[in-house]
């Protein structure tokens, strides 16, 4: 006894010393140490930002590579590329990209674009089969933005034949298959693009012409339409893309006419299409970046393709169009950045469905250099990006911190600690552990947003989790609440793991209490009278021991963990009431299970056992003793009734002898007369006639032995009365009716 109250004593200042630390943890703000180090990202990440990136370069005609040299198009990336080609079975069946890859061509110039452009061809294939697999499991959204269909459209492929292949170079071939795709979404939509059938006819004429290697005459017929339909969109963009790669290709003169057709194409207008219109808006910006630079910031702000003031409203397509403008902003000066491109930079990281990836992929390393620049100036000026960074550092270190406790405290080394499971914390833990994929950062940085409102979509996990029966809600709304601590739904308690941590302790010392108490038990039990009594006692109920502990009625709110994920959890497996005959077996039931609470709750269940254990009323030995007086009569009352049985059946002998000396020498006459009868028939009859006459016979003669039975029993009844009242049979003359009235009763 004194031993479990001390270890009880013992409980109670462990449990104030964690309740202490999970406030202190719940409500602490995290501080994340940045350092001048880019964050780590594996190769299936990069892959997704090269892929990216190329498909800006397409959409630029010249081809120039990003100072990023993790996602850098150099020829040493490029050979590091082509070592690992996907497997046979990834690349799509396309006879036109095929015929591609094979020909050796070199557009200008001849240093950068040979390997460039063999590096975009293989953009167009699938991905890893690594980052496919992860599609299946936590879904990669960037890579879900049907990149290759969007940027290498597929419809209205043509053919090329060797001389044009030759006359237009690669990036010519690329750049007339994106025009004949506008061109094909012109013609299904007319009314959209604000032209007619037949314009869009002549202008995929023109188009046609210029992939047969007639570049002047498209042009011209080009510029003949322009005569026709000067205000046209359409063609204003077709032929400023075309004039844009003549100019790559080193005629210098185009360059003016080319600007000049790009802002028509991309000028404002509130009646034109405005998904069409960003569209053109992005094409002229990116094409003429490739030639003057300098001026892309001043595009970007002009058109203000990275104001986007509601990115949780943005289509596809568009949001294509705004990762790309963003990925164009990288590409330039970083040291000409402003406060409005800053703010641009923290709403694409913080707001965008996979911004953190893409922010660490082409502007961190920027940024960090600013963050850490020798100027005040500077560094005050990207101030507000430390809280990006910040934010990545966060769930860097929150999902580092849980996969630290995962590989420290594997199932197999909770079972050794603890012989039990008794919280839902740690039960909850070890289902997440089974059945919960756990997500790397470079997952989480795509398939979130950083401030947590936005989540990739996860059908097939969401659903194995819904027949496990786990009640956490959807996958990436999850670890957003387990990781970042900038989102509204931040709550660790999610996913229990340094809960479990906290409770380690504790939990071992109610190990020890529970051997304790059950070694009390065994000094209060008598084994041999707890053998024979223990079927007629009244079991222990767990809501009165709880009630006993926390001295006031239990419900089950009483200790539900504020967490929905616990809470709801708790609703289930907490929802079970053990009985048993003894304390420890309730609270044992229940920690196997692991249906308590938390340890608050644990600690008033021994609270509970503790005050009942010597209860002068409900107390073991007190029911102990009342089961054994309950079995002491049952055995009493059935050993009379045995004897009584006994005398029954031979004062039955007694009285019922001669009807057994009757009917038993009846049944044999009957048998025999039976058994030598002539036919079945006639010997059954005979057989039923002599028991009848028996049974007749013998009733006859009980009736009279019950008649003088009565008789006698009268006699006897009338000699007691004579023998006991003395003025029985004598009257008195003088007795009147008055006397006889007023005699006793």
């Amino acid at each position: 006894m004194v031993a479990l109250k001390s270890t009880l004593n013992k409980t109670k200042v462990m449990l104030k010393k964690q309740h202490s630390a999970y406030v202190k943890r719940r409500t602490a703000q995290p501080i994340a140490g940045i350092e001048n180090i880019p964050t780590e990202l594996p190769e299936e990440s990069i892959a997704i930002g090269r892929m990216l990136l190329a498909a800006v370069q397409v959409d630029r005609v010249s081809y120039i590579p990003t100072e990023d040299p993790r996602i850098q198009l150099h020829r040493d990336t490029i050979k590091t590329l082509e070592s690992h080609s996907p497997a046979d079975d990834e690349i799509e069946e396309n006879e036109e990209l095929e015929s591609l890859k094979k020909d050796d061509l070199t557009p200008p110039p001849p240093d950068l674009s040979a390997p460039l452009t063999q590096f975009i061809l293989r953009a167009i294939a699938p991905l890893p089969s690594s980052i496919n697999e992860k599609q299946h499991t936590t879904g990669l959204c960037l890579a879900g933005l049907n990149l290759k269909s969007e940027f290498f459209p597929k419809t209205a492929l043509s053919r090329f034949d060797n001389t044009t292949k030759e006359e237009i170079g690669l990036d010519g071939q690329l750049l007339s298959r994106m025009l004949s795709h506008e061109t094909d979404l012109a013609r299904a939509n007319p009314s959209d693009y604000q032209t007619t059938t037949i314009t869009v006819q002549k202008i995929q004429r023109a188009i046609q012409v210029y992939q047969e290697g007639r570049a002047a005459d498209s042009l011209t017929i080009l510029k003949n339409i322009r005569n026709e339909d000067p205000h046209n969109r359409l063609l204003s963009f077709v032929l400023a893309n075309i004039l844009y790669h003549r100019t790559a290709h080193g005629n210098n003169k185009f360059l003016p006419e080319a600007r000049q057709e790009g802002k028509k194409a991309a000028s404002d207008s509130k009646k034109f299409n405005a998904n069409i219109l960003r569209r053109f808006k992005y094409h002229y910006i990116a094409t003429d970046s490739a030639f003057a630079p300098d001026k892309t910031i001043s595009l970007l702000r002009e058109h203000a393709l990275y104001k986007i003031p509601e990115i949780q409203e943005l289509d596809n397509d568009d949001y294509i169009i705004y990762v790309k403008s963003m990925i164009l902003l990288s590409m330039t000066n970083h040291n000409k950045w402003q406060k409005e491109e800053i703010i641009a930079i923290k709403e694409f990281a913080e707001c965008a469905l996979g911004g953190g990836l893409l922010y660490c992929l082409f502007f961190e390393q920027k940024i960090l250099s600013l963050l850490f620049n020798e100027k005040e100036d500077t560094r005050i000026l990207f101030e507000p990006l430390k809280e990006v960074q910040e934010t990545i550092r966060i769930i860097q270190n929150n999902l580092a911190s849980f996969h630290e406790t995962i590989s420290k405290n594997t199932l197999e080394d909770e079972k050794k600690n603890t012989a039990h499971m008794w919280t839902i914390n740690k039960h909850l833990l070890q289902e997440c552990i089974k059945h919960i994929p756990i997500p790397e950062l470079s997952d989480i940085l795509t398939n979130t947003s950083l401030d947590g409102r936005q989540y990739g979509p996860t059908e097939t996990l969401d659903r194995i989790l819904r027949e496990k029966e786990l009640k956490i809600g959807e996958y990436w709304p999850l670890w957003v609440a387990k990781l970042n601590f900038k989102a509204a739904s931040f709550m660790p308690e999610s996913i229990p793991n340094w809960l479990v941590i906290d409770e380690k302790p504790v939990l071992e010392e109610y190990e020890k209490a529970l051997a304790e108490l059950k070694q009390e038990e065994t000094k209060i039990i008598d084994k041999e009278k707890w053998s024979l009594s223990h079927y007629y006692q009244t079991p222990f109920n767990y809501e009165n021991l709880m009630e006993v502990g926390i001295k006031r009625s239990f419900t089950q709110t009483t200790f539900a963990p504020m967490a929905p994920s616990l809470k709801s959890h708790y609703q289930v497996w907490g929802v079970g009431r053990p009985q048993g005959l003894l304390i420890s077996d309730i609270i044992e039931q229940r920690a196997r299970a692991g249906a308590f609470a938390s340890t608050r709750e644990i600690q008033a269940a021994f609270e509970g056992a503790y005050e009942l254990l010597y209860d002068k009323t409900y107390g073991i030995k007190e029911r102990q003793n009342k089961a054994w007086k309950r079995y002491t009569n049952m055995q009493d009352k059935s050993q009379q009734a045995s004897t009584n049985n006994q005398d029954y059946l031979q004062k039955l002998f007694a009285e019922m002898w001669w009807f057994f000396l009757i009917i038993i020498p009846a049944s044999l006459a009957a048998f025999a007369i039976t058994a030598s009868s002539d036919t079945f028939e006639q010997g059954a009859k005979t057989f039923i006639l002599v028991i009848i006459v028996s049974v007749l016979i013998s009733g006859g003669f009980l009736a009279i032995r019950k008649g003088r039975s009565i008789s006698s029993s009268l006699k006897s009844y009338a000699e007691d009365i004579m023998d006991n009242d003395p003025d029985y049979g004598q009257t008195d003359s003088n007795t009147s009716l008055q006397d006889i009235a007023n005699m006793p009763k």
